[in-house]
């Protein structure tokens, strides 16, 4: 301990500040600084004492950090510094103020991976979702019941899968499935009186991976990892059928137990003759694991025909002898794959005339360019037919992103990393989003 004050005192003298200075001026992020003592790294942080530690518990902070991030951006509105996405080397400066603007969802999008990225799982995530949950109401009164719900969708869905300084990042790595729940069953309420499913759909194969990622197969009659009710909504339910490829949706949305749902997916995938869904969610271990666990219910007979199907091997307990039948695609699919919402048509629904450009050089090589989107395809095609500028440039119909998981195309434009959407690219374009700052 006596070292460790030593190695602060140092810290404190070379800044010039005292200790309550030198955190106020860290407020937003954690105070973290390496000194080289004898020529050994020490690592110091800041630590709350017990009795501290007792009292940010009672008020719902994970760390001082939160509690000093929440007072600066919710109580004084100071507001916070967030490292621009698109922009190296640059801040924006988010207040309260600020998510009342033309963008708001763009901002409260920010405002949450800052949250999640910084580990604030407490008091300051919990007003930064209700914060993203109100700036859907911004987006309907700015553009609309559609595409407002269309572009708030559109940030939700980043939400569950983004990058940060090179690391994966999750709100489902917060563990707080009461607040997610809550921006599930908005985006519900949203979808209903938008009258479409928006991005939302790309939400749902997320959650649909995700719950057949934890089946347990010694449980299988529990109930599904995580699921909220809403999604059962009969008024939902009949957004959904509107949507491109709804069987797996349905199935999702549908299914109560583990067991329900993993035999749904098995017969979508043997029906369709497409198994990428089960090769995506868990290993081929796993399938054959569960199989053979359902085996005494569904029969010996069926559970060698799925076993046939999806392995390419009959009933084993082992996968050493199995051999898939269907491979995943390595070789590179050949295109110019564009990303439509927040890319080739900003948020606001102008057209990004820049990258039309762009796009009409590679038409003029040669290259075949297909739009593709995690919403609902033909949604997005009607929206970027409004376009004559698109005339002769995009080949229709629009695609589903789902289509493509884990395939390596030619080219991606978009702006979000492919790695974030399960996606592959030879050649990885960003675009850079229309904000307002």
């Amino acid at each position: 301990m006596t070292e460790e004050k030593d190695i602060k005192k140092k810290i404190y003298e070379e800044n010039g500040e005292n200790h309550s200075e030198l955190l106020k001026k860290k407020s937003s992020e954690k105070l973290e600084k390496l000194v080289m003592s004898e020529g050994i790294i020490h690592e110091v942080k800041e630590r709350p004492s017990k009795e501290e530690g007792k009292e940010l518990e009672q008020e719902g902070f994970s760390s001082l950090a939160e509690k000093q991030a929440f007072e600066d951006f919710f109580v004084k509105n100071n507001g916070i510094y967030i490292e621009h996405e698109e922009i190296p080397n640059k801040r924006l400066h988010i207040t309260k103020d600020t998510l009342t603007g033309k963008c708001s969802e763009l901002e409260c999008e920010r405002l949450m991976k800052y949250a999640i990225g910084n580990k604030f799982y407490g008091k300051f995530l919990e007003h930064a979702t209700l914060t993203m949950i109100d700036s859907l109401k911004f987006s309907v009164k700015q553009y609309g019941p559609s595409n407002g719900y269309q572009a708030w969708s559109h940030s939700l869905i980043h939400l569950f899968a983004f990058h940060k300084d090179g690391l994966a990042m999750s709100i489902f790595d917060t563990g707080r499935w009461d607040l997610i729940e809550k921006l599930i069953d908005t985006a519900v309420e949203g979808a209903i009186n938008a009258d479409h499913i928006g991005c939302t759909a790309d939400l749902l194969y997320m959650l649909l991976r995700f719950n057949l990622s934890r089946i347990d197969s010694k449980n299988l009659n529990r109930p599904l990892p995580f699921k909220p009710n809403t999604l059962k909504k009969p008024k939902f339910i009949k957004v959904l059928a509107k949507s491109y490829k709804p069987e797996y949706k349905f199935a999702f949305c549908m299914s109560e137990t583990q067991k329900e749902l993993f035999i749904s997916i098995l017969e979508i995938e043997l029906k369709n003759g497409e198994f990428d869904i089960l090769h995506q969610s868990m290993s081929d271990e796993k399938i054959v694991e569960l199989i053979n666990a359902i085996a005494p219910e569904i029969g010996k007979e069926k559970a060698e025909r799925y076993l046939s199907a999806i392995c390419g091997t009959k009933n084993s307990n082992s996968s050493t002898s199995m051999e898939k039948k269907i491979s995943k695609a390595q070789e590179e699919i050949k295109g110019v794959y564009v990303d439509v919402e927040g890319t080739l048509i900003y948020d606001d629904k102008t057209l990004n005339h820049d990258l039309v450009r762009q796009l009409e050089e590679y038409r003029k090589n040669g290259k075949i360019i297909k739009a593709f989107t995690g919403a609902d395809p033909s949604t997005m095609e009607k929206i970027l037919k409004q376009f004559k500028e698109l005339e002769g440039i995009i080949t229709f119909p629009v695609l589903s992103k789902n289509d493509f998981k884990g395939k390596l195309l030619e080219v991606i434009i978009d702006d979000t990393p492919p790695e974030a959407q399960e996606l592959r690219a030879a050649t990885y374009i960003k675009i850079s989003k229309k904000i307002k700052n």
